[in-house]
């Protein structure tokens, strides 16, 4: 037997759910065990904040490091950057690589996550992917 949930309290779905199901406009984006669909979506990506005034210093500092696949703001989330990185070689050092570049540019940083650690992530990003 189970329960059907249907909400958009993201964080209390990652703790209560085994299994979830993520629809972008009435499409099946994403289903399956929730570790499961945290750890595919976003394997290769990292969040990054930085003051609001430093953004477009921080996506132009960023774009330019080989490691970086791609760099974008991310909507409602002032200062929150999206940072897409290569993962052919490896992860080895490129976080470190990616701070570097930011410190080099006299950006602070005031938070530094994997982008896979949260359901809520994975959902706004599936999501917004849809929408394009």
């Amino acid at each position: 037997a189970g329960v059907v949930l249907c909400s958009h309290l993201l964080a209390e779905v990652e703790q209560v759910c085994d299994d979830v199901v993520i629809l972008s406009s009435g499409t099946i984006v994403a289903s399956g065990l929730v570790s499961d669909v945290i750890g595919h979506a976003e394997q290769n990506a990292v969040r990054v904040r930085v003051p609001g005034a430093s953004a477009d210093a921080a996506l132009a500092a960023l774009s330019a490091l080989p490691v970086v696949v791609s760099v974008k703001q991310m909507e409602g989330d002032a200062g929150w950057l999206r940072v897409e990185i290569d993962g052919a070689n490896g992860k080895d050092g490129v976080n470190n690589q990616i701070l570097d570049g930011l410190i080099r540019g006299n950006i602070p940083v005031l938070s530094f996550e994997p982008q896979s650690g949260r359901l809520q992530d994975v959902f706004l990003h599936l999501t917004a992917e849809g929408i394009k």
